[in-house]
Parts: structure tokens; C-alpha cells; sequence
């Protein structure tokens, strides 16, 4: 006996049914990978600001530790003053000097011993050198100056600096000023702006202040 089978295909209705769940799932997809990828882009692109930052934060905090530094200062002889200790702090700027090839035998800073930190068209600025002209050493706009950061990918837009100054007298009478600079650095990511990062800071003067 022959059983006779009737194959019955997919009606149209079905078809575009099936079509239309498949681009829904497809859709829903997508957009989570969109989003999955959107979120590790910014993500990645935290990392990068925050990494700048932190760097610019270690090199600020490793210059005003140096400063002040005279190689001979426990040798000195004749009445011969450190001429190095001064630091000087602005709202966006600090400058300061020392010793930095252990040469001075004077206590004078020469052009190359003179140093500083400042905030300039969107980027951490270091002075390598000043010979101190007209406007003087405490002139934030003299001197090499230097980026730090790449205003291209990502842009300083807050640097404060705050002097904090802690005097004290030795058992031999001789007076003393331990100090110490405050900072907060803050940037975003010139791309997108919306993405910013702070960090506070600060900085312990390792050499005193003699008076």
C-alpha cells in the first residue's frame, strides 16, 4: 500500500513573521554591542586622562620636593645664605629653584637652576631656566617654558597652587620654616569634553627654610 505524504511549505504570512523577529533580535544585538563597545571606549578614554593626569600630578610633587636643594648648605662658610629656598606661589603658578647639577659654591641660583610650574593654553607648563630680567624671578611670564601635556589629546583646564608654612625654633635658637604647596589639577579630554578627572595634591618642601 502507498501512503502518499502532502509537504506543506511556509506560507508568506509566516515567512515575514519570522523575518520581522529576526531583525528585532538582530537589532537588540547590535545595540548592546554598541553600547558594550561605547562603554569600554570611554572607559579607555578615563584611563588615558586619568593616566596623564597622574603623571603631570608625580612630576608636580617631584619638583617641589627638590626645591630649595643647595649641595653645600651644611658646608656653607663666610655667611654665605641659601639663595635657593625662596619658593614663590601664584593662584596657577609656583616657582622655585635648586641646586641641580650640585655646582653652587655661593648659594646663588644660576639661569639654569631656576625653575617652575604653570597652567598655559590648556597644558601643565615647566620653566628649564630664567635668567630673571626686568620683570624679576617672581615673574610667572619669564624664562623657558615648556609643555608638559598634550593639550591635543587632553586639556589641563584647573591648576591651584596654595603655599602652606610651618615655622619653628631649633634647641640653638636658630628659626626655622618647614613648608609644604597644595595643588589641584583638573583636565578633560579635549574630544569629549564631558570626561574630566581631578586630583588634589600636596607636596612636602624637603629642604627648610632658615631664617
Amino acid at each position: 500500500m502507498l501512503i502518499e505524504r502532502t509537504l506543506r511549505g511556509h506560507t508568506l504570512s509566516e515567512l515575514l513573521i519570522a523575518s520581522t523577529i529576526g531583525i528585532f533580535l538582530l537589532g537588540g544585538l547590535l545595540h548592546v554591542f554598541a553600547l558594550h563597545t561605547g562603554e569600554a571606549r570611554r572607559r579607555l578614554a578615563e584611563a588615558q586622562l586619568h593616566q596623564t593626569l597622574g603623571a603631570a600630578a608625580a612630576l608636580i610633587t617631584g619638583e617641589l620636593r627638590r626645591a630649595g636643594y643647595w649641595s653645600r648648605a651644611r658646608e656653607a662658610t663666610g655667611g654665605a645664605v641659601n639663595g635657593f629656598a625662596d619658593i614663590h606661589v601664584e593662584d596657577d603658578c609656583v616657582l622655585y629653584s635648586y641646586d641641580r647639577d650640585a655646582d653652587s659654591s655661593d648659594g646663588i641660583p644660576g639661569s639654569d637652576d631656576r625653575f617652575g610650574l604653570r597652567l598655559r593654553a590648556g597644558a601643565l607648563q615647566m620653566k628649564s631656566s630664567d635668567s630673571c630680567g626686568p620683570g624679576g624671578c617672581t615673574d610667572c611670564n619669564s624664562g623657558v617654558w615648556w609643555a608638559t601635556t598634550d593639550p591635543a589629546s587632553v586639556t589641563v583646564t584647573r591648576l591651584v597652587f596654595a603655599a602652606d608654612v610651618h615655622p619653628r625654633s631649633l634647641p640653638d635658637g636658630t628659626s626655622v620654616t618647614a613648608r609644604s604647596v597644595r595643588y589641584v589639577l583638573e583636565g578633560a579630554l579635549t574630544q569629549n569634553p564631558s570626561i574630566i578627572a581631578t586630583i588634589a595634591g600636596a607636596a612636602g618642601v624637603r629642604n627648610d627654610e632658615i631664617d
